[in-house]
C-alpha cells in the first residue's frame, strides 16, 4: 500500500474511465482527465462535460456552448 500510495502521489496526470450501471439498460460512462496540480476535465457519454483549471470552471451541456 505504501508503494502504491507513493506512486499515485507522484503522478503528473491520470485518466479514469468509470462505468456505473444499475442494469443492462441503465448506465452512465464518464471519463476524467486529471493533471497536477489543479486541472480536471470530465465528459459523460451523451451528457454534460466540464473543465476546471484552478478556481475557474467551464461547463457544456450536450449540443450547447461552453459557459
Amino acid at each position: 500500500m505504501t508503494r502504491a500510495d507513493r506512486t499515485f502521489r507522484e503522478l503528473r496526470s491520470l485518466v479514469i474511465r468509470e462505468h456505473l450501471a444499475s442494469s443492462a439498460t441503465n448506465a452512465i460512462t464518464t471519463t476524467y482527465h486529471v493533471v497536477a496540480p489543479d486541472r480536471l476535465a470530465y465528459k459523460i457519454v451523451n451528457g454534460p462535460q466540464a473543465v476546471i483549471i484552478g478556481g475557474t470552471r467551464w461547463d457544456k451541456l450536450p449540443g450547447g456552448r461552453w459557459e
